[in-house]
């Protein structure tokens, strides 16, 4: 079933650029149960308060015993008036976009739940002892000696009569006893729970410290109730959109079958599958954040069941202050950045607009003069790997007046082949090589979401090319023997990175060695020289043997060995070549001559002479 709720929610956001004089508001009679009076500013007779009814300012309202009324003003706010309470609406003026709004609860409890105040405006409570200034929140507050106010969230400013001064906060509650007290309270700004608590202030016959105890102990009983009563409750919202332009806005819903619930003061009925649907028109200038709250009820206690929010937008207010893009659509970034131009023409001193690039980037604001003139504006930015930036798809341009926000798309077709937005050049680490596979590992860097060409040259003759698309490591196959390398990376705008080193390839090679005359025994006959005193002089010779091998760079040691004893090594650089004449030394015996070549890749050669002296 739907019912309609106007709620004439004025914000004025000076979007029109004409200015207005003070002129008084009005609140609107949104629900009244039993008896609920009203007498007009300066009148003595009171009549009842129907719906729909118009409450002005310097008007009065009072409740009786269980009675009611809830108004609606005009811009969004809502005030439950309970029972036996008297207020008086003492104030309700809008001027130049601004709204300020007073109510005074003279007895009993107002509940209330205030829009947030845009701009210079103000909302404000008075009662006996202080006065309450909002910004746009959510709670109760009675008109008793102890001024009790309980706030559910935001922030309230209270000043006492007597020169104290309080901000309190969501979750908070205060009150005065011989001075003000500020209490922490899961409970503060409950409807019911606040009737309760202003029972319980009523007693004097507590101490202050058994009052505080005793409330949160009432705090903690009642949380109990509603911990009980919300698994009961299953009631939502379908989603609103962010933002709305139509000035009618259809909410659906739907809760347990047979529930009791309450929108905006009215206890709505639910069809047989427990859904509903309610329809609410908003004043075509009603900008702003808009929140719907449902409220449940299992007879004992009421709490809220569900909640719905977006932001109004009337579409014909963005006309009223306007801005151009004058640059093309889509923008195409290369060297020169992204260039965004446009002109604006606004007469609000607070209008924005922004230029906005990723998550990175916002521009300072665009609007310099505000005079209802065209005027022109421009920004540059530079979207580079750098800055990370080079691959964002859209910017946006970021436009608000008076609360209305319209965000526009810009797409962006970056250029990854302009030096201006691929700035980095690729990034190239030599790992290391293994000489015995034949492999060199190459790191490349800089090389995310670019791509770019990794090209090795050998011996200055050029080699192999690959693309890289993302960073990397890559195995380089060498070739056989010791050659200069040259690993080049570049990118697609040809920034260009490069390692240079010599390096060599030995894979496992199996080789010999060969001995002049062959390998075996050989018997070598007198020729020994008497020394003096009857020793025998060694008889010379000279040990030939060729290693089978290309290159002497392949070679890692030759050793030659007679009877044991090391007679010659040569490890490296030493090796000038394949062939060798060793002159050696043969005693009256037998000489073994062992020849020992280590190649390499690890592989080792051998050859063994025998010298036999007679």
């Amino acid at each position: 079933m739907s019912k309609r709720i106007s709620l004439f929610l004025v914000l004025v956001c000076m979007l029109v650029l004409q200015s207005f004089a003070a002129t008084a508001g009005t609140a609107v009679v949104r629900y009244r149960e039993g008896d609920v009076e009203r007498t007009k500013g300066g009148e003595s007779n009171w009549k009842m308060l129907m719906v729909g009814q118009k409450v002005s300012p310097k008007d009065t309202v009072k409740s009786a015993l269980e009675s009611q009324a809830t108004l609606g003003l005009k811009d969004g706010s809502m005030i439950t008036i309970t029972e036996n309470s008297f207020i008086a609406l003492s104030e309700m003026m809008e001027e130049d976009g601004s709204y300020r709004t007073t109510v005074d609860v003279i007895t009993g409890q107002l509940v209330f739940a205030v829009q947030k105040q845009e701009r210079n405006s103000e909302f404000k409570f008075k009662t006996g002892v202080m006065a309450a200034a909002i910004r746009g929140t959510e709670g109760c507050i009675s008109g008793n000696v102890h001024g009790l106010v309980g706030l559910k969230n935001g922030a309230l400013q209270i000043d006492l009569f007597s020169g104290e001064k309080a901000l309190i906060r969501g979750g908070q509650v205060a009150f005065k006893l011989d001075s003000l007290i500020v209490l922490n309270l899961r409970s503060a700004g409950d409807p019911d729970f606040h009737k309760r608590l202003s029972a319980i202030l009523e007693d004097t016959t507590f101490v202050r410290e058994d009052l505080i105890k005793r409330i949160q102990e009432e705090d903690a009983a009642y949380q109990e109730l509603l911990t009980v009563a919300r698994k009961d409750a299953k009631c939502f919202f379908e989603a609103l959109p962010d933002t709305v332009h139509s000035q009618e806005i259809r909410i659906h819903g739907r809760c347990a079958a047979g529930s009791k619930v309450n929108f905006y003061g009215e206890w709505i009925q639910l069809d047989d599958e427990g859904k509903f649907l309610q329809t609410v028109t908003l004043d075509s200038v009603a900008v702003g954040e808009k929140r719907f709250k449902l409220t449940c009820s299992n007879g004992r206690v009421n709490f809220d069941c569900a909640e719905a929010m977006t932001y109004y937008k009337p579409a014909e207010a963005l006309f009223q202050n306007t801005y151009v893009l004058t640059s093309p659509v889509p923008a195409t970034v290369c060297e020169d950045g992204l260039v965004v131009e446009g002109t604006y023409q606004v007469k609000d001193s607070l209008a924005t607009l922004f230029l906005n690039v990723g998550d990175v980037y916002k521009s300072s604001n665009l609007i310099k003069i505000a005079d209802g003139e065209s005027h022109p504006f421009a920004q540059n930015v530079t979207l580079s790997d750098r800055n990370g930036l080079w691959n964002v798809k859209t910017a946006s341009l970021e436009f608000e007046v008076g609360g209305i926000k319209d965000v526009r798309e810009i797409p962006l077709k970056i250029d990854h082949t302009c030096r201006g937005v691929n700035q980095n050049p690729p990034a190239l680490q030599f790992i290391g090589y293994d000489s015995l596979a034949c492999k060199a590992n190459i790191a490349i860097g800089n090389s995310q979401d670019d791509m770019g060409i990794f090209k090795v040259d050998i011996d200055n003759m050029g080699g192999k090319s690959t693309i890289v698309e993302k960073n990397m490591t890559t195995k380089v196959s060498l070739k056989p023997g010791i050659h200069d390398y040259e690993f080049i990376a570049e990118d697609q705008a040809g920034n260009v990175a490069s390692i240079s080193r010599t390096l060599g390839c030995f894979p496992n090679k199996f080789f010999s060695v060969k001995i002049d005359g062959g390998n075996g025994n050989e018997v070598v006959w007198g020729g020994l020289q008497a020394y003096p005193g009857g020793k025998k002089a060694p008889i010379q010779r000279t040990l030939r043997f060729s290693i089978d091998l290309p290159n002497e760079n392949e070679v890692y040691s030759v050793m030659v060995r007679q009877n044991g004893r090391v007679i010659l090594k040569e490890i490296l650089t030493q090796i000038a070549s394949l062939d060798y004449e060793v002159p050696v030394e043969l005693m009256p015996r037998k000489n073994k001559l062992e020849i020992i070549v280590k190649h390499k890749s690890g592989y080792v050669a051998t050859a063994t002479k025998i010298y036999e002296v007679k």
